[in-house]
């Protein structure tokens, strides 16, 4: 790319990645999620350190261009079906403003997902619906979702929940009333192992929120 091309490059002006991180994925480079032991990411309170989620290993993964699709998630390593493969985290949204802004009526998308019909745990008392808006905020930004293993948001979405290798596990959800974030497991499927180098992708609308906004188109 000429210095013109790489600054008017849409992966470049695009709000969802810091430039350096868009000059690797534009030269087919991976930024890496190195992994490690689940508990280790998890803030204290959270209800996954009291079951056997907490020995479990979060594998490394890789965002890399997914052919046709964008920015993606791929498994660095075998991954055997049913295993805690990344976390997906965001704000609460609160029901009231979903369809105003960021927060819309079609869920799940990419970056926005509502469990309802559970109890979700956290702080004092129960609630049985909450939102999770897991867009990047000054906050939590590219850099944060990396160095905290939290790929769910930038997984792809599968054309057919037979295509899907992974589930958000909203049984798993827990509002942390410290800091308003939603925390939720995502797994393999029990009945779907991950080769190495497969991207991991799960079922929901790429078209509905705001994961419109971040899609981007690759160079022809």
């Amino acid at each position: 790319l000429s210095s013109m091309e790489a600054m008017t490059d849409e992966m470049a002006t695009l709000p969802i990645l810091p430039p350096r991180y868009a000059v690797q994925l534009a030269a087919g480079l991976r930024i890496g999620l190195q992994g490690g032991p689940l508990h280790r990411f998890l803030p204290a309170g959270h209800p996954a350190l009291n079951t056997k989620d907490r020995d479990a290993i979060l594998p490394p993964l890789s965002f890399v261009n997914q052919p046709g699709m964008g920015m993606g998630a791929a498994a660095d390593e075998e991954i055997p079906g049913g295993a805690v493969v990344a976390l997906y985290v965001g704000h609460r949204a609160p029901n009231a403003e979903i369809g105003k802004e960021y927060a819309v009526r079609d869920f799940p998308s990419r970056y926005s997902a509502t469990v309802q019909g559970v109890n979700i745990q956290g702080g004092t008392g129960l609630e049985s619906k909450v939102t999770c808006d897991a867009q990047m905020t000054a906050d939590r930004d590219f850099e944060w979702y990396v160095t905290n293993c939290i790929g769910g948001p930038f997984m792809n979405a599968a054309n057919t929940q037979a295509e899907a290798n992974c589930v958000l596990d909203r049984h798993s959800v827990w509002l942390d009333r410290d800091t308003g974030l939603v925390w939720m497991l995502m797994r393999t499927r029990p009945d779907r192992p991950v080769a190495k180098g497969e991207f991991l992708m799960w079922t929901y609308s790429p078209t509905a929120g705001a994961g419109l906004l971040w899609s981007f188109k690759l160079r022809s």
